[in-house]
């Protein structure tokens, strides 16, 4: 399981910033065929959250993905209980790249 710490409103949207409660201290975790549909966000919506595009590479690719889908991740908040299929879609393989 990849967990991930959030230092900021994780939520880009015109409703930014959202209260603290509904995401600071919780738990996220990395998964796989996220329940809802995923958007691959283009270089300006994100532009005023992100550091100085001109020091990244950024897709031109703006997509959407369906829910579930095999090719999507996403962000989301820790379960307390959790079922078999939500462990299976927190399993990861690591490989080394050379």
């Amino acid at each position: 399981m990849i967990s991930v710490k959030l230092y900021a409103d994780p939520w880009i949207s015109d409703q930014w910033p959202r209260p603290d409660q509904e995401w600071k201290d919780k738990e996220f975790i990395i998964v796989a065929r996220p329940p809802t549909a995923t958007r691959i966000r283009s270089a300006e919506e994100i532009s005023r959250w992100a550091p100085n595009l001109n020091l990244i590479r950024w897709t031109k690719r703006t997509n959407s993905l369906k829910s579930n889908a095999l090719n999507a991740v996403g962000v989301e908040e820790k379960a307390e209980m959790m079922k078999l299929e939500d462990v299976n879609r927190m399993k990861w393989e690591i490989e080394q790249f050379l």
